[in-house]
């Protein structure tokens, strides 16, 4: 008996190759996503920690900028009283006063000038305005009534801003009489917590 006829197979050569099924498809969506989501934390936490690093740079370089201005600043001090606006004597150096305006100066000063300025003296000044250290300059040391001086912003982030004279060996914000400090002491409190003194002997 002759057997039925059968026909004859071909091999298909993509049987077998299969392609990814719809959960194969999800479940790789979902592996990149959290591998994405990772890799995002991971660069946000960097960029976040290279802000950080960044900003304490700018703020220790901004303390060392302003400390080194008021150290050469005072190294210049010489024993020159001035004239104020209304006609008053001020010594050479006088700590923390109030001016008419009711704003407080931590520290004034006379010292000789400086680079451009040739030798002639100047009567400087610095205070905290809000969270500012302010530097001012007035134009003369005798002062004509209505003299303003020149006020830049010699550091920011400041929560407290204290100047001590040493007079005699005593420390005070003043020296009470016409006597030349020995020495100047200097604290500040950055609005980020810190608390840095320093002091400055004078020549």
């Amino acid at each position: 008996m002759k057997e039925p006829c059968r026909k004859n197979r071909r091999s298909d050569p993509f049987r077998g190759a299969g392609g990814f099924t719809l959960l194969e498809l999800l479940v790789a969506m979902a592996v990149f996503a959290v591998i994405g989501t990772v890799a995002y934390a991971g660069l946000d936490s960097a960029t976040v920690t290279e802000m950080k690093i960044d900003e304490e740079g700018r703020k220790w370089k901004n303390l060392s900028f302003f400390f080194g201005h008021l150290e050469k600043d005072l190294a210049c001090f010489v024993d020159r009283p001035v004239t104020g606006e209304d006609g008053a004597r001020l010594r050479a150096m006088v700590g923390k006063t109030t001016d008419k305006s009711g704003k407080s100066m931590e520290l004034a000063f006379t010292r000789l000038g400086k680079g451009a300025e040739g030798s002639v003296p100047k009567r400087v000044g610095y205070r905290l305005n809000e969270d500012r250290i302010e530097a001012l300059f007035w134009p003369s040391l005798d002062l004509a009534p209505g003299t303003k001086p020149d006020i830049y912003e010699a550091m920011h982030g400041v929560s407290v801003f204290e100047v001590n004279l040493n007079c005699n060996g005593i420390w005070g914000p003043d020296c009470v009489s016409d006597v030349l400090p020995k020495a100047v002491e200097v604290k500040l409190e950055l609005k980020s917590g810190e608390k840095i003194r320093r002091i400055f002997f004078l020549r």
